[in-house]
């Protein structure tokens, strides 16, 4: 099973938490993992993080250029598409909620984007709050469609 990363959205530096659970993820993925992974990076993330650097993705440090290149993502995702072969993976994974390129025709991947996290309570040992886990899906769930 080929499953893609998604980090396209990645701004080292600025999105925190998201960040250190990302790149974590994608390096556990790399001792343990017993599938095959494919990382998208964006061409702003550093040399430390592995992965393929998405080209046709405009990555941009500051707010404005942010916004625009999710919204063209968003509104002409071909390129991406071609570029990060989305056809080939079995599904995408979106850690850091922004699906992009989105995933939702029947012929793509099954994908799912979520980031969560757990927080004590005086009144239990470890209880999640109600506000801790958040995900999204899109695609199929069947898997891929022939």
């Amino acid at each position: 099973m080929t499953v893609g990363i998604s980090l396209l959205t990645l701004v080292p530096g600025v999105v925190g938490g998201s960040e250190t659970y990302a790149r974590e993820l994608v390096r556990a993925l790399e001792r343990v993992g017993e599938h095959e992974y494919r990382v998208f990076k964006p061409t702003i993330a550093d040399g430390d993080l592995p992965g393929q650097t998405v080209r046709s993705y405009r990555a941009s440090r500051s707010l404005p250029g942010r916004v625009a290149a999710m919204a063209e993502a968003a509104v002409v995702p071909r390129r991406i598409r071609r570029e990060i072969e989305l056809g080939e993976l079995d599904a995408t994974h979106f850690p850091l909620t922004v699906m992009l390129p989105r995933v939702d025709h029947p012929r793509r991947p099954p994908s799912v984007c979520s980031t969560s996290s757990t927080s004590s309570s005086p009144s239990s040992s470890r209880a999640p709050s109600s506000r801790t886990a958040a995900s999204c899906t899109a695609g199929h769930s069947a898997g891929r469609a022939a």
